[in-house]
């Protein structure tokens, strides 16, 4: 199978509502990017929070894949609470796969919340990370966005009477889009 040059590239934004795993409550939380099969990639530390703005860019690139291997890779992104005597702790983690990313719009996913889990804990949420992040072939150019632009920019503002109408369940969704806050994809239950 011919293999093609893929360039990907990774914002890691902020980190919202990660579980502590300090005494404290909180968490030294860095972010690990594994890219396939290249090496992976972390960003800087951070000390006793549980929500962390990062803004960290990071990009793979030299990344040879033929079809299959593009529609079997993933993006994966873990969360690890740093310890400086013993092995890091897994908060959580989510994963992406290639070929989702190069199918949607752009190649891109834009500021987008992604919910993260951990396989000892699977029916409990560990928190939610702010990303965006790209795939491009050869000839083809990264997404560019404006500094300020908005993700939610062309979205209407709801008015009282409109939420009335709505369940409990469908509010709280509403308010978790106007936040920014979505899934991506359902987790799937082992």
């Amino acid at each position: 199978m011919e293999k093609k040059e893929y360039l990907v590239g990774v914002t890691i934004i902020e980190g919202r509502n990660l579980m502590g795993k300090d005494a404290a409550g909180t968490s030294d939380p860095f972010v690990k990017i594994t890219c396939a099969n290249l090496p992976p990639q972390v960003t800087m530390r951070k000390y006793n929070a549980n929500t962390v703005v990062w803004n960290q860019s990071f990009t793979f690139s030299e990344l040879f894949l033929n079809q299959y291997e593009l529609e079997t890779f993933e993006l994966i992104i873990e969360v690890y609470d740093y310890n400086a005597l013993m092995t890091n702790e897994l908060i959580g983690f989510h994963s992406i796969g290639l070929s989702t990313l190069y199918r949607n719009l752009n190649h891109e996913f834009y500021k987008i919340w992604v919910t993260l889990f951990n396989p000892e804990m699977p029916n409990e949420i560990q928190g939610y990370l702010q990303v965006s992040c790209f795939i491009v072939g050869q000839n083809e150019r990264p997404p560019a966005h404006a500094q300020d632009q908005n993700v939610m920019e062309d979205e209407e503002e709801v008015d009282e009477e409109a939420l009335a109408g709505l369940s409990e369940e469908q509010k709280i969704q509403l308010m978790k889009k106007k936040a920014g806050i979505f899934v991506l994809m359902e987790p799937s239950m082992a």
